[in-house]
């Protein structure tokens, strides 16, 4: 018997980060042109996101992974757009840039995304 991470992820998950999340922007660069000595930056694609802000625990800030200032996001699953390390996310009106990118995946299910960012 197989549980149904799915079902919990779209009952529970995403209900909660829903109630107690904001909508964010997620920035996501475009593709570069030309050629590779000189790349033109593509147009980036911005995509509306919903995420929980939470702060970084003080004991878990050792100065080279996590920094102070640093901020955790955990981002809702109900958007087209996967977060990558480079991304930019826009929350609060304050623009980060994603850092780390972890997903909550048992199975083959992603529940959510545990985002780190710095400014």
């Amino acid at each position: 018997m197989t549980f149904n991470y799915a079902r919990l992820r779209d009952g529970t998950a995403e209900r909660l980060i829903a109630r107690f999340g904001q909508t964010a922007t997620l920035t996501k660069p475009g593709t570069p042109t030309g050629p590779a000595y000189n790349p033109v930056a593509g147009t980036p694609t911005a995509y509306t996101v919903t995420v929980v802000n939470k702060t970084i625990k003080i004991e878990n800030r050792d100065g080279t992974l996590v920094q102070q200032g640093d901020r955790l996001f955990i981002l809702s699953t109900d958007t087209t757009a996967t977060p990558e390390m480079g991304d930019t996310l826009t929350a609060d009106s304050e623009l980060y840039q994603i850092v780390d990118v972890t997903p909550l995946q048992p199975g083959a299910t992603v529940m959510l995304w545990y985002v780190q960012c710095r400014k």
